[in-house]
């Protein structure tokens, strides 16, 4: 009797380390499925990284096929990141700098006004 009495809680403690083995291989898996997530989301986050620079680059060309079409005489108000934001940090090597004062410089800078204050 004695001996059954071992042998079942042997029994026992053979059934709990084999929960405990199946509850640290869920845990693992739970683990990948986060990190499975995570890179989902990383790879989400760079696609409309992607999506964004595409449509930048998109308008960029659009509003830049005829470079010309901001300028003015060279006489009027010239270099619209002084005129609007108050300085440029390119200065006179600025490509913008002999554009029309009133072209908006997100636009030339970005290819859409998003962010413009005038």
């Amino acid at each position: 009797e004695e001996r059954e009495k071992e042998l079942r809680e042997k029994e026992k403690e053979k059934e709990r380390e084999k929960e405990k083995e199946r509850e640290r291989e869920r845990e693992r898996e739970r683990e990948r499925e986060r990190e499975r997530e995570r890179e989902k989301e990383k790879e989400r986050e760079r696609e409309r990284e992607r999506e964004l620079e595409r449509q930048r680059e998109k308008k960029k060309q659009v509003y830049m096929s005829n470079p010309d079409a901001g300028l003015k005489d060279k006489s009027a108000g010239r270099h619209p990141c002084i005129n609007q934001l108050g300085n440029c940090p390119a200065g006179d090597m600025c490509p913008f700098v002999d554009y029309d004062a009133s072209v908006c410089v997100m636009l030339l800078r970005h290819g859409n006004c998003r962010g413009a204050t005038g």
